[in-house]
């Protein structure tokens, strides 16, 4: 695998904008327009989304059912059995937006198994009768399923012959059990395994690095209960997202990698933590305290975060904090508001006690110059983005999403010179290495009568650098269950982040770069995915 696409295209792996993103904006495209359209709209999420509306006896509630706990924790969209909470009543829909249709601790459902009493046809019949009654008791609480997905991509560089690029194909299937016995109380588990064809036995990156063909990981793993149905509590590996921006999430406090902003859904795996949610939602508040627990192997390692989420008229506002041993302090707010057409949303974060060492100065190997070490341990380093989305009605049920976002990142370089030395100090986070960013899209879904497909077109630039990266994606569900997704991707502009060329002559003066390294910059990709709910 190259450099360029295992370090400065890493964020460009997948076939659009982003499944939730699809969905919102899928939605707001809509807005105003008659109920049957939002069915249409639905048709276009992609199989992931869908088995969690069903999976979660959604039915026909699936619009009304949506909570603020999926905007804080991550929507439901994303992948089946996201963070959801256990619903405080019985006799409507659950906090986690499944209907009152889901399971019951209130018995058998009138549809269920007879309660006439045995069958008078014989033992065999008896024992059939039972059988049945068993299983449609674990159907009543338990559901499995999962989601298929085939990927095919092919990248391209500047320098050297098409045939001689990389192919990639980095399939994966995520399977699920969620437990619902009661009202009450839900458990969880969803694993993913995944497989490379076009890894080889014994394949390793420029750096060294091993590549495995198939892997085996754990994505979730939580039991969800409540306290006197007032306070909601979760336990265990869930996926959470904190933070409003389409692009950039600087106040995306908990999780250990940065989100893929261009992929289909959100690929990181869920973190361990304890989470306590209170909700009042008489004023549409939620406040949140959460225990750290990843990677936590003594007591004193365990971090905290706070979150308040507070609706003010048609505003809501945010505030969250993280803090933990060895880990810098961090402060956010974020806000999203509606003003006619257009959607306003913004986030700023600040870290104080950074230990990450930064960089600065030439590096030359024919001088035997290497960046000098310094620290910002002391200082407050600001990150902050801001963005606008506006819907244009098209006839009178479609409309085109079109919406872009800034990002200032004062933990950023200014100077793209520094990229290969950041490479080998295992300190490459792609987009966030500048320190000016933007981001463009237009999205078209379901147009005409074309319900079951949609359209984006998406830009990246690195302001700082010069370089950028465009993209068109297409996606079309045929045969019911099935979702075909293209893409074509084409870097341009200057050399830098997002069209990287690492160039590094043979020396004896850092370990591991006696034989140099040379990497041309990316040209284009193309790529190709099947996904299939199971």
């Amino acid at each position: 695998m190259s450099v360029v696409r295992t370090l400065a295209c890493a964020p460009m792996r997948g076939a659009g904008l982003g499944s939730v993103g699809w969905a919102r904006a899928g939605a707001r495209a809509r807005a105003g327009a008659r109920a049957g359209a939002r069915w249409r709209a639905l048709r276009v999420l992609p199989p992931a989304a869908l088995v969690v509306l069903v999976g979660s006896g959604f039915g026909d509630s699936v619009w009304a059912s949506e909570t603020r706990d999926e905007e804080i924790f991550g929507p439901t969209e994303d992948r089946p059995g996201d963070d959801a909470e256990v619903s405080p009543s019985a006799d409507g829909p659950s906090a986690d937006g499944s209907s009152a249709d889901g399971p019951s601790a209130d018995g058998p459902s009138a549809d269920g198994p007879s309660t006439d009493g045995p069958s008078t046809d014989g033992p065999s019949t008896d024992r059939l009768s039972a059988i049945r009654d068993q299983l449609e008791d674990t159907k009543r609480f338990l559901d499995l399923g999962g989601t298929l997905w085939l990927w095919l991509e092919y990248d391209a560089l500047a320098d050297g012959a098409l045939k001689t690029f990389e192919l990639r194909s980095p399939s994966f299937v995520d399977l699920y059990a969620d437990a619902r016995p009661t009202d009450r109380l839900r458990g969880f588990v969803q694993g993913r395994i995944k497989h490379d064809f076009t890894v080889a036995q014994g394949d390793s990156d420029f750096l060294g690095r091993a590549r495995s063909e198939t892997e085996v990981l754990l994505d979730q793993l939580w039991v969800k209960t409540d306290i006197a149905r007032r306070v909601f509590v979760t336990v265990g590996r869930q996926r959470v997202r904190w933070g409003v921006g389409r692009f950039w999430n600087p106040t995306d406090f908990l999780n250990s990698s940065r989100r893929d902003p261009l992929a289909v859904f959100d690929q990181r795996l869920g973190v361990s933590l304890v989470r306590l949610h209170v909700p009042l939602e008489a004023r549409g508040w939620n406040f949140y305290a959460i225990a750290h627990l990843e990677d936590a192997s003594r007591l004193d390692a365990v971090g905290g975060a706070l979150r308040a989420e507070i609706l003010v008229d048609q505003t809501e506002v945010s505030f969250s904090a993280a803090f933990q041993k060895d880990q810098p302090l961090r402060l956010g707010a974020d806000f999203s508001m509606g003003v006619g057409w257009v959607d306003l949303k913004g986030e700023v974060a600040v870290q104080h006690g950074i230990t990450t060492p930064f960089f600065r100065g030439p590096l030359s190997v024919s001088e035997r110059l290497v960046p000098a070490v310094f620290s910002r341990e002391d200082e407050w380093v600001l990150q902050a983005t801001g963005g606008a989305e506006l819907s244009i009605p098209i006839g009178e049920e479609d409309s085109v999403v079109l919406g872009g976002e800034y990002f200032y990142n004062r933990a950023g370089y200014a100077d793209e010179a520094l990229y290969p030395w950041l490479i080998y100090q295992r300190q490459w986070s792609p987009l966030y290495m500048g320190r000016h960013y933007v981001g463009l899209y237009a999205l078209l879904a379901a147009p005409g009568r074309w319900d079951d497909t949609t359209f984006l077109l998406s830009g990246i630039s690195n302001l700082s650098d010069g370089s950028a990266l465009a993209r068109i994606d297409y996606s079309v569900r045929v045969f019911q269950y099935l979702d075909l997704r293209t893409f074509g991707a084409v870097h341009f502009g200057s050399e830098g982040e997002l069209k990287l060329r690492v160039d590094v002559d043979p020396t004896t003066l850092v370990p591991g770069l006696e034989q140099g390294v040379r990497v041309s910059p990316p040209s284009f990709e193309v790529g190709v995915t099947m996904s299939m709910a199971l």
